[in-house]
């Protein structure tokens, strides 16, 4: 009759279980891997709210001064003329569903003689995100501080010094 020899097959076996094993871990370590370094998605925020700003700051529609017989826009020269919020809402038009948060923006323009004068970018937006702004959670609104030193073309035609403080509030999405 054929024996077969009991120990060297017992050293076989677990000495596969082991292999196995080491295999289900380096598998398992490569999976976990992959999960956590490959994002699904992209946080742009802070690029949108550098596009809203410049579009804001550097566009015909926006606040600066634009002298329509040259076709010129003036960067630094705020037109006071144009500094409200219905301009601002009516010069930056989103289209998007009301169900959106949409960014808000508040301008205020400070010169020589402490004269502040606001003007808010989608007001309504803008009191309803500042609460939430500045969180460190992924639902939280990102804020951007822009501060600048222009000129305030008066009505009369004037060049003043200013100084232009910018607050954009941008929800994530």
């Amino acid at each position: 009759m054929f024996r077969m020899n009991k120990k060297g097959f017992t050293f076989n076996q677990l000495f596969k279980l082991l292999e196995l094993a080491f295999l289900l871990i380096i598998i398992l370590s490569f999976v976990f891997l992959t999960r956590h370094t490959v994002q699904k998605s992209t946080d742009t925020s802070s690029a949108e709210a550098y596009s809203y700003l410049h579009s804001m700051l550097y566009s015909k529609n926006g606040i600066l001064y634009h002298d329509s017989d040259i076709d010129r826009q003036y960067p630094g020269i705020i037109d006071v003329s144009r500094f409200n919020d219905i301009y601002l809402d009516s010069s930056m038009l989103l289209n998007l569903s009301e169900n959106v948060e949409l960014p808000a923006a508040k301008l205020a323009l400070l010169d020589q003689s402490g004269m502040v004068r606001e003007a808010y970018w989608h007001k309504k937006w803008y009191d309803r995100l500042y609460p939430k702004a500045g969180g460190r959670g992924v639902g939280s609104p990102r804020q951007l501080y822009q501060d600048l030193y222009v000129l305030k073309r008066t009505a009369g035609g004037r060049l003043e010094p200013a100084y232009l403080s910018i607050e954009l509030i941008v929800p994530r999405r």
